[in-house]
């Protein structure tokens, strides 16, 4: 969990600040429906990349060890 954590991570991070920064440009954009759209794209985004780098490894962790009893 550890290696794949390490080794995946960094990628999956800089892949979701990239998505989160070009979402955060459309924010600014006068049209209101779509500067809508990009701030909920951005809160989504950043959600799932903070849960998916805590969240999931612990649940991954806990699933492994109810297996092994």
């Amino acid at each position: 969990m550890m290696q794949s954590v390490s080794q995946v991570g960094s990628a999956i991070t800089v892949s979701g600040l990239t998505v989160i920064g070009g979402f955060a440009a459309i924010i600014f954009v006068s049209f209101p429906v779509l500067s809508s759209f990009g701030l909920i794209t951005v809160l989504d985004t950043a959600y799932s990349l903070v849960a998916e780098l805590t969240i999931l490894p612990a649940t991954v962790a806990r699933v492994q060890k109810f297996k092994t009893k």
